[in-house]
Formats: structure tokens, C-alpha cells, sequence
């Protein structure tokens, strides 16, 4: 079976990259080449932007493949242009689509389910794409994929964590430094181990069960973010800290995180693998949190090069812990850092921090 990648060295394409590796599939990746050092083997580059219509089809134009999979489409244009693309390339374009395309809910989330998620931008934009999927004559088959929090070696779930660098999480439970939680901590969420991703998708390629279908490609089990942080704590040998606000108090305080946390990961998400099941009979979650999760903290804590600390959301979780009640020193440049983050003007910054710098807050 011959396999294209659109990006396939993320956290959520790369275990199943290897995956295909494994299977003995010939196996592509078409990206643009800043990653490509993660697989020693029996892989293949096109190294361009497969968003530049002309150059993408001069640099296939060579190639017929069985199974394209892309995980780097976020909007309609951009659709567009894939379709345009790998029209007569491929039998089967899987899209990489978002279980958050489902508004929160009581109860499983199936495929049946009414889409619709529009509070959130990436939501929203995704729900578009599949939909022009389904009102379109296209020249392949295909099939989307609703994956919901994946985590793996080198990405840890938590709705409020720096996105550069999950080191950051870890970091502050160590040092003894607060961390904020949503609420109680106890939404009810499906998480799944990207390795159990993998084994979900390419149950699909070529499967005349999933042609013009969708499916959810989530784990068996339902955690909480208590649950992360209990097994963080496990494995880092230190209680965290834990403050807890309202999800809609940090939404509005952390701007960059507000819809997200309102329409997702502050809400409980349990989502139905049957249908995939069914398509995909060896799909088990073999990977549980305690197990997967615990792989993942041991990993960052003894791989230097994943030590990346993002100063600017340290920052902001010291000023927002601070002022929720915690026992912090907040510097004057973290309140800087964590104003400027918000975009909030340099006049509001000092109006904000008058009074303020002198009682050492």
C-alpha cells in the first residue's frame, strides 16, 4: 500500500507514521522538511508547501498513491486546494478532523450527533470542511476523522499548559509553584494515546466501510484532569499546588486559551468508538492513561532537550495563581509579561499596576 503524509511528524501523525513504517507500507511524507530527522528508515520526503497549488502538483506529478492522510488542513481554502491537488493522486484522502466539532454534551458523543461547535474558531472552521466534504462531488473517496485530546511522548492533556512547551507543567510542580485548574478538576474527558490513534486510522485505509464516513477515533476510557495531574505527581515525586478557578473567570483572563476552554476542555467530552469498532475490529485501547501518561512524564523529565520553559505563560500562571489566592512571589516583569501577553496597552499596564509595585505584588 503506498501512503502519503501531510506532515507526519506531529505529535498526533507521527506515531502513526511509524505505524505504517512497521506495516511494510511505502510510506510518504509531504511536508517541508523541518522534522524529518525523527525516522531513521524506509520512508520517503517530498519536501515543498503543499499549499502552493503549482509546485505541490509538479512535485507529485509523478506519484500515484492509495491512502492520502492530512493532518495540517484547518480551513476551507486550504481544502480546497488539497482537493485540487491529489484530484486523480489518490483513492482515498482521509481528513483529520476534531472531535470538538461536537457541542458539549450529556452523555455519549456518537457520530450521529448534531455538529456545530461554532463558539470556537478551529471548531467551527473544521465543521465547514466536513461539510463541504459531504455536499461535494469529489474525484476520490473519502473519510474523516474525529480524533479528541490525543496525548503522547513528548504532549501532555491539560486544558491551562503552555503551548510551546508542556515542560512548563512539570517544571512548576516540582519547584512547588501553583498551577490553575478549571473548576474542580473533574470533567469528564476521553483521552487517547497516540499509538492507539494510529492503530484507529490505518484500520481505515482501504476500508470500503469508511468511505464517506466519519468516526471517532478516541480511547475506551473516561478520565479527568485530576487524573493528569495525580499521575504527573506520581511520577515528578511531588504534590502539586493546585488552584482552582472558575473555567469562565481564566477564559476571560488568559484571552489566547477563552474559547477553547469554554467550548472544550473546561467541559465534560465522552465520546462513542463503536462505529469504528465495527469498521475496525483490532481497535482496543491498549495504552491507559496511568500507563501512557507515566511514559510520557518519565520521558521529559530525563530528556534535556525537551526542557524548553516558556517564561511568558510562567508568568501568566504566576500573576493569575497570585491573584486567585496562592502564595507566590509575582515579579514586576512577570506583571509585565503577562499584560503584554494579554495585549493590553502599555497606558492600562500602568494604570493596572499603580499602587500596586509598592505592597510587592
Amino acid at each position: 500500500m503506498k501512503v502519503l503524509l501531510i506532515g507526519g511528524t506531529g505529535t498526533l501523525s507521527s506515531d502513526t507514521t511509524q505505524l505504517c513504517i512497521d506495516r511494510g507500507y511505502e510510506v510518504y511524507l509531504f511536508n517541508r522538511g523541518n522534522n524529518n530527522t525523527y525516522f531513521a528508515e524506509n520512508l520517503q520526503y517530498i519536501i515543498g508547501n503543499v499549499n502552493d497549488i503549482e509546485s505541490a502538483c509538479d512535485l507529485i506529478e509523478k506519484y500515484q498513491f492509495d491512502v492520502v492522510v492530512d493532518y495540517i488542513t484547518f480551513d476551507l481554502e486550504t481544502l480546497k486546494k488539497r482537493i485540487e491537488v491529489f484530484s486523480g493522486k489518490t483513492k482515498q484522502f482521509i481528513f483529520i478532523s476534531s472531535a470538538t466539532v461536537y457541542p458539549p454534551q450529556n452523555g455519549l458523543i456518537t457520530e450521529s450527533c448534531k455538529i456545530g461547535n461554532d463558539g470556537w474558531g478551529y471548531a467551527r472552521k473544521k465543521r465547514i470542511c466536513e461539510e463541504y466534504l459531504r455536499n461535494t462531488h469529489l474525484p476520490f473517496e473519502y473519510t474523516i476523522v474525529h480524533p479528541y485530546v490525543t496525548y503522547g511522548m513528548k504532549r501532555i492533556p491539560f486544558p491551562i499548559i503552555s503551548k510551546k512547551s508542556c515542560w512548563n507543567l512539570i517544571k512548576r510542580i516540582i519547584k512547588g509553584l501553583p498551577i490553575l485548574m478549571c473548576d474542580d478538576g473533574k470533567q469528564q474527558i476521553t483521552l487517547t494515546h497516540t499509538r492507539d490513534f494510529a492503530v484507529g486510522i490505518t484500520g481505515l485505509f482501504l476500508n470500503p466501510k469508511s468511505y464517506g464516513e466519519d468516526f471517532n477515533i478516541v480511547g475506551d476510557r473516561v478520565y479527568t484532569w485530576n487524573d493528569v495531574i495525580r499521575i504527573i505527581e506520581e511520577h515528578a515525586g511531588k504534590k502539586a499546588k493546585i488552584v482552582n478557578v472558575k473555567t469562565e473567570t481564566i477564559a476571560e483572563e488568559i484571552s489566547s486559551l477563552r474559547e477553547e476552554l469554554l467550548f472544550d476542555k473546561g467541559r465534560s467530552h465522552r465520546f462513542d468508538n463503536k462505529k469504528l469498532k465495527d469498521a475496525v475490529p483490532e481497535f482496543i485501547t491498549n495504552i491507559d492513561l496511568d500507563n501512557g501518561l507515566g511514559e510520557t512524564v518519565e520521558f521529559l523529565m530525563s530528556d534535556e532537550k525537551s526542557h524548553v520553559y516558556d517564561n511568558v505563560f510562567h508568568a501568566t500562571e504566576n500573576v493569575l495563581c497570585k491573584k486567585h489566592g496562592a502564595d507566590v512571589k509575582v515579579t514586576l516583569k512577570q506583571h509585565m509579561s503577562y499584560f503584554y501577553n494579554e495585549n493590553i496597552s502599555f497606558q492600562r499596564i500602568k494604570r493596572k499596576l499603580k499602587g500596586k509595585v509598592l505592597k510587592g505584588i
